[in-house]
């Protein structure tokens, strides 16, 4: 009936026919009846009835003891399965073709290996009781048809690719790295911070070529990156256990390819370091550290893979590896990036030996205190670093973002004699100070092979809190030393934490004419925040930043700050209030600072005054005054559940006189009225025949003074780079451009309600787009009886574009 069927090509009723016959239990028939059924369904278009009926027709065959046969059908019924989310059947399948291949010995690599990807994919998902027993197997069938072969992709235990760091070196060690620096520091903070230091050790001249000591998913890893002969290259990685059964690895190792040696030496090949013995719970995930140690003549290398031996059992083990292949970051700038994913090149597991040996510090925590809770608290870090190299560190430079908040020295075996160290602003950046480290004698090594010394670095936290501040800044510290061959290494932290306001200051003048002002004192801290607040007066003193000119210097009379009634303790708790009355009265001997009663004991950390810092975004009415008013003081606090803290701090106000004289000085800000006019903002010109282009500009400036006082201005050419350099390197692009005018400096004089008009030429040398107004130019005023002090306008920003051309076009 079933050939009538198919002869009328009724193939649908033909297989349907046949499939009657499974009720029987003559294992040979049905097995034969279910194959020309699936055949049937085949003609049909119905492929995926054909598959499962050729799997009855191989379990069949199976029972009858003819395992060629059942081989084949299991083989036909494979790819109408793969990828169909049919875990069950797809483990099924593997594993008895696994089986009926062995039996037959028919089997094939192609199909071992198919077999094996499958169960490798539904392993995870099956029951513990099934997991060991199919672990087995493919332990079995490894061993058994790959004996030679360890790159399957067994993957088992997972690697987790994005949790591959890299560490170039002995230091920093594993527990030395702070897993979310990132998060706080973008990789351009820190690489403006490196090059400071780099610039103070090897001198602003010299190139800079990064010094990164560890590679991760959040670094800049398109650079290959040099790695110290005769010191482990670390490479940490994350484990995951798959399964719902303990797995055990034996020789854990990693795998090196593309080694390169000097004079074509094969003697040197890098030692691989070995982990005997890794046991992963059920589910369980553990870092591990592994390393090649390149020798000196080994120019190269490159990690590939990691190699190891999975046990099942006492008897059976197999060698696998699992290859390491490591992502860049996502192209997204163009529009072909943003249609496909395009992703940098990840050179972090490729390694340039360096034949030079570089210096090794262990540096020791003596005191590192919790991290900042509160505004302007002062923190003392203690550090003792011991040279456990094999070179002589000669200088050690220390770089850190808070230039206005940070001290830095050495101290002496006993920890009391302190000697600190000059801050030094950055060569690169003038808001990344550096504090030198070296012996007195040039000649001499900062720190001897085997030697120790201590050294402290004392910062002041910031004054504004946490939630206050719309782009917060974590405080960067970098060590970097150097030794005499040239080479070189860091030590970094990033010091960060919540801040909560503990003091307020405010300041009032009672009398200008003696000096006389207050300062009044608040304990911001409420009674439901602490147990006990308590915060103690020590200190007043004044101080300058670093912004003030050297002219106003000059003619500022010297002045001590004095107490106006006899000196008393001022202690205030929560939300108490106080004030502290005191005098600034000239003295050719003046005294910058005063003690309060009891306090003349303490030490106190001599950082910086707070510097004004003026972007670009700054609010040209906004008042800054370079002359604070510093007090420190001394916190007691009790938390609720009876915690008890103690530390120093420092917070700073201006100082109201120089304030109110700021003040009235800025009421003349708004007294003059300043355009800038070009008729060339687009020219042509041809530098071959005429080296100097020449861009004429016409400054108005209009005289409009609430008290109509005739001024004298002054027009100068305002250069934004100032002082002599070392290198175009340290310089911005932007201020790379050579511009002059053909008279430096004008002078005019403009009475009440008149304008004065100031034509200028400005001469180039190359084409670009040029500012002819803005930070090139200033306007100097001085009013008439009034103050003599020179008020100084900003020139509104005209840009000009010089294009080359062989003609001359204005």
């Amino acid at each position: 009936m079933a050939e009538i069927y198919a002869d009328l090509g009724l193939h649908k009723e033909a297989a349907a026919t046949l499939s009657q016959l499974s009720a029987l239990d003559a294992d040979h028939l049905v097995a034969v009846a279910q194959t020309l059924a699936a055949e049937e369904y085949e003609k049909s278009g119905m492929l995926r009835k054909a598959s499962f009926h050729r799997v009855l027709a191989a379990n069949r065959f199976s029972n009858a003891g003819i395992p060629a046969l059942s081989f084949d059908c299991y083989r036909l019924a494979l790819p109408a399965f793969d990828q169909k989310h049919w875990g069950v059947l797809d483990e099924h399948l593997a594993v008895r073709l696994l089986q009926e291949g062995e039996k037959a010995n028919v089997m094939t690599p192609e199909i071992a290996s198919e077999c094996i990807r499958r169960l490798v994919s539904v392993c995870p998902k099956l029951p513990p009781s099934q997991q060991s027993d199919r672990l087995k197997i493919l332990v079995h069938a490894l061993t058994t048809y790959f004996p030679q072969r360890t790159d399957l992709p067994l993957n088992i235990p997972k690697v987790e690719m994005e949790t591959i760091k890299v560490i170039y070196g002995e230091r920093p060690l594993w527990n030395d790295i702070d897993e979310n620096e990132h998060q706080s520091v973008t990789p351009d903070g820190w690489i403006t911070v490196e090059r400071a230091a780099h610039h103070a050790l090897y001198g602003a001249s010299a190139p800079f070529r990064g010094m990164q000591m560890v590679s991760d998913e959040h670094s800049d890893n398109q650079k290959v990156r040099d790695t110290p002969a005769n010191e482990r290259f670390r490479v940490m990685v994350d484990l995951t256990n798959p399964l719902k059964i303990p797995i055990d690895l034996h020789n854990v190792r990693l795998s090196v390819v593309d080694s390169q040696f000097q004079d074509g030496g094969m003697g040197l090949v890098p030692e691989l370091g070995t982990l005997p013995h890794l046991h992963l719970e059920p589910e369980e995930t553990k870092t591990i550290e592994l390393y090649v140690f390149p020798r000196s003549g080994c120019l190269k290398f490159r990690v590939d893979g990691l190699m190891f031996q999975l046990t099942v059992s006492d008897d059976k083990t197999v060698e696998t590896r699992v290859v390491l292949e490591c992502r860049g970051k996502r192209l997204n700038k163009t529009a072909k990036q943003q249609k496909s994913k395009v992703y940098t090149n990840d050179e972090r597991l490729s390694a340039s030996v360096a034949q030079k040996p570089w210096p090794l510090i262990e540096f020791r925590a003596l005191k590192a205190p919790h991290k900042w809770s509160y505004c302007d608290q002062a923190q003392r870090y203690q550090l003792e670093i011991e040279n456990i190299g094999h070179e002589d560190v000669m200088t050690m430079c220390l770089a850190t973002n808070a230039f206005d908040r940070v001290a830095a020295g050495n101290l002496g075996d006993d920890g009391d004699k302190m000697e600190e160290l000059k801050l030094e602003l950055a060569a690169n950046n003038s808001k990344v100070a550096t504090f030198q480290f070296k012996s007195p004698a040039p000649e001499e090594p900062f720190l001897k092979i085997g030697q120790k010394k201590r050294i402290f670095f004392d910062i002041r936290s910031c004054d504004e809190p946490s939630g206050s501040v719309v782009t917060p800044q974590s405080t960067v510290i970098l060590i970097a030393y150097r030794s005499a061959s040239g080479t070189m290494r860091q030590w970094r932290r990033v010091i960060d934490g919540e801040r909560r306001r503990l003091i307020q200051l405010t300041s009032e003048i009672l009398d200008a004419d003696s000096g006389c002002f207050a300062i009044h004192l608040k304990n911001c801290v409420v009674s439901s925040q602490a147990a006990l607040s308590r915060v103690e007066i020590l200190r007043i003193r004044t101080t300058k930043n670093e912004i003030s000119s050297a002219k106003s210097a000059e003619a500022e009379v010297p002045k001590s700050i004095q107490l106006a009634s006899v000196s008393r303790k001022v202690e205030i708790e929560s939300e108490q209030t106080d004030t502290i009355v005191a005098r600034l009265v000239p003295s050719p001997a003046p005294s910058q600072e005063v003690w309060l009663s009891g306090a003349t004991n303490q030490t106190a950390p001599k950082w910086p005054c707070p510097a004004e810092i003026v972007s670009n975004m700054d609010d040209d009415s906004l008042i800054r005054v370079p002359e604070k008013i510093g007090v420190l003081w001394k916190a007691n606090i009790v938390n609720n559940e009876g915690m008890v803290t103690s530390f120093i701090g420092e917070s700073f106000l201006d100082d109201p006189f120089a304030r109110k004289a700021a003040e009235a000085s800025a009421d003349n800000l708004g007294a003059l009225q300043i355009t800038c006019e070009t008729s060339a903002k687009d020219i042509s010109h041809n530098f071959i025949e005429s080296r100097v282009c020449q861009i004429p500009i016409t400054i108005r400036i209009q005289n409009k003074h609430p008290d109509r006082r005739a001024v004298n201005v002054t027009i100068k050419n305002s250069p934004k780079v100032r002082e002599a350099v070392d290198g175009v390197h340290l310089v911005a692009p932007e201020c790379r451009q050579q511009m002059w005018l053909d008279r430096p400096i004008r002078k005019c004089h403009v009475q009440p309600g008149a304008v004065a008009v100031v034509e200028l030429n400005w001469k180039i040398t190359h084409a670009a787009v040029y500012d002819i107004g803005g930070p090139n130019l200033s306007v100097e005023a001085i009013f008439e009886n009034g103050s003599q002090e020179a008020v100084v306008f900003k020139v509104p920003s005209v840009l000009s574009v010089v294009k080359s051309s062989p003609y001359t076009v204005v």
